[in-house]
């Protein structure tokens, strides 16, 4: 097979084309009739490097060396079809390992969604508006907890003179878990229980050259 080529269908089949050309990858571009041949070389190695690129480079192979078009289509197919695996798994790996590094919190919901300076929320990485918990209450929720959730949202309110920093006043508290959340009242009062992930808004500020990010609210 070419050298450089990848596992992926349409990577192996164009590698046999150019191993059965007999020539060098330069000659093999040259064959197609490109202008540049770095231009050429770059377009062929996206396909072979990564199963994947501009369209037209296929087609001239297609012409030039007679590439049967039902073995070309059923490669990229096949291609399409392993990288959506791969793209899966990758995407169970991260939730995996996003799920690890989790730790419940309690969100401050302001009466306002959006907040009033946008920049300071995203630079305190929305901080003003989350209560850490102590591993202790790190458990599933309780209703036997409530009172321990409600001694760390009073400090709060009392910090913040009722008021949820850039959101207005407070108006609850939700205690999120990886998938389902449990909104309370000010004074500690269980008001209703949420099922799936809690999915904050989130505030984007440019400083420099550098981008900060925070979340906020809910969308």
């Amino acid at each position: 097979m070419s050298q450089g080529a990848s596992e992926f269908p349409i990577s192996k089949l164009l590698g046999r084309v150019i191993d059965e050309s007999g020539l060098r990858r330069s000659e093999f571009i040259k064959s197609l009739d490109y202008k540049s041949i770095p231009g050429g070389l770059r377009r062929l190695d996206e396909w072979l490097q990564q199963g994947e690129g501009h369209v037209l480079i296929l087609d001239r192979i297609a012409q030039v060396y007679h590439l049967n078009r039902g073995e070309l289509k059923q490669a990229l197919l096949a291609t399409s079809g392993e990288k959506a695996v791969q793209a899966d798994a990758a995407r169970v790996e991260a939730t995996q390992a996003e799920h690890k590094r989790f730790r419940p919190y309690i969100h401050v919901e302001g009466e306002f969604s959006v907040p009033s300076c946008i920049v300071i929320v995203a630079v305190t990485g929305g901080r003003l508006n989350r209560i850490e918990l102590p591993r202790e209450l790190h458990d599933p929720f309780l209703v036997e907890k409530i009172p321990a959730l409600a001694e760390l949202m009073r400090p709060y309110l009392e910090e913040h003179n009722g008021a949820c920093p850039f959101f207005g006043r407070a108006v609850a508290f939700r205690l999120v878990h990886w998938d389902e959340s449990f909104r309370f009242s000010l004074d500690g009062r269980l008001l209703e229980r949420s099922e799936g992930r809690f999915t904050p808004g989130r505030a984007t500020a440019r400083i420099g050259n550098k981008t900060v990010e925070g979340l906020f609210g809910t969308l």
